[in-house]
């Protein structure tokens, strides 16, 4: 039996510890502030790109738990109801996660088709949930925008962390 040196399971734990800490930082660049007026409301959703790759492509690396703080943080930094990241986020996981076994076999294309419509389900309820706490239909210019900006990123999200997978994590 052969016995794991210190230097080695340390580098096995950093190498699982990188899915979840990219989630983390994107979800921290997907409310980084920029100066462009109406810029934070149509940012693309850079949180769900990544949970939604690596939950099909290595789910047992993405604990609920730690997706649900990284959801309320954002919640609070971004002066969001907390708790609408959070809902959005587990909801991708486990849509995603019901469909996992179907989409690891599939082709790029129809891996970013999947990612359209589960995104789109989490756009709408997201929207839905806003105009509920408002009282009032809100517009749905920012979410549309938000959606296509999202939606015509991840192919080059997906690219970039199959990358980080293929080279350091496997």
């Amino acid at each position: 039996m052969m016995r794991l040196t210190l230097a080695k399971s340390f580098s096995i734990w950093i190498r699982r510890s990188i899915p979840i800490a990219l989630v983390a930082m994107l979800a921290a660049l997907s409310v980084v502030s920029i100066k462009i007026p109406g810029y934070a409301s149509i940012a693309a959703d850079y949180t769900s790109m990544a949970v939604f790759y690596w939950t099909v492509f290595c789910p047992d690396l993405q604990p609920i738990s730690l997706l649900f703080i990284i959801g309320l943080l954002q919640d609070i930094i971004c002066g969001n109801p907390l708790g609408l990241t959070v809902v959005s986020l587990l909801l991708l996981h486990r849509l995603t996660l019901s469909q996992q076994q179907l989409l690891i076999k599939k082709p790029f294309l129809f891996i970013c088709f999947a990612f359209m419509l589960i995104q789109l389900l989490i756009s709408i309820l997201s929207w839905l949930i806003m105009s509920l706490l408002h009282f009032c239909l809100i517009l749905p210019d920012p979410a549309v925008y938000r959606y296509l900006i999202t939606v015509f990123g991840f192919p080059i999200m997906m690219r970039f962390l199959f990358y980080v997978r293929c080279y350091v994590i496997e």
